[in-house]
């Protein structure tokens, strides 16, 4: 995006994570966990406003994660050639992806653990949908542990075990998302909310 100043995140005032553009809107969205299976926890970051890869997807949303932040110190650019970082770029153009996102162990005996990540102003299957009635997805990272990963392509099918969307025009769905237990199983069940989450 364009206007305002580089954001920055800061982990206990150990480390500090400097944003790569102005206007990415970096930090609107925080999770921690291991949702990639390796054993190593991760901090993902929200920049719904930032523009994929090259910022040739205006708004199409970023997460960065960040593994292993445990006992570093000092500044991260994200800008800079840092290893041990990588960023999931939103499918399409406005869809805003990293508002919201919830990390954690996995939802099922046997199954992979999850990033699960709204897309508030995305418009549904094909872009067909409603206007901005939103998506939100549980991501499967595991066999991309430490890569990059565009869901704008052929290969979003492998990432995405869960795509969910909105109903109606402006329901803005992946506004808020969420694990808890709620049925105490002893697994995290996967939460996506609205904007008007009483109205569903």
């Amino acid at each position: 995006g364009a206007g305002g100043s580089r954001e920055e995140v800061e982990d206990d005032l150990r480390v500090r994570i400097q944003g790569k553009d102005d206007n990415d809107q970096l930090g609107t969205a925080l999770a921690v966990g291991d949702s990639t299976g390796d054993g190593i926890v991760e901090l993902y970051i929200g920049a719904p406003n930032a523009d994929g890869p090259s910022n040739a997807r205006p708004n199409g949303g970023e997460v960065v994660a960040l593994p292993g932040l445990a006992g570093r110190s000092g500044t991260i650019d994200l800008n800079a050639a840092v290893t041990a970082v990588y960023l999931i770029y939103g499918r399409d153009t406005g869809d805003y992806f990293g508002w919201s996102l919830a990390a954690g162990s996995v939802v099922a005996a046997g199954s992979s653990p999850e990033l699960i990540a709204g897309a508030p102003v995305a418009n549904g299957p094909g872009n067909g949908g409603p206007g901005t009635s939103g998506e939100a997805y549980a991501l499967n990272l595991t066999p991309f542990a430490g890569f990059s990963v565009d869901l704008n392509g052929a290969l979003f099918p492998f990432y995405a075990v869960i795509t969910a969307y909105g109903v109606d025009a402006s329901d803005l769905l992946g506004q808020s998302v969420g694990r808890v237990d709620l049925n105490g199983d002893g697994f995290d069940d996967r939460g996506f909310l609205p904007l008007d989450h009483a109205a569903h």
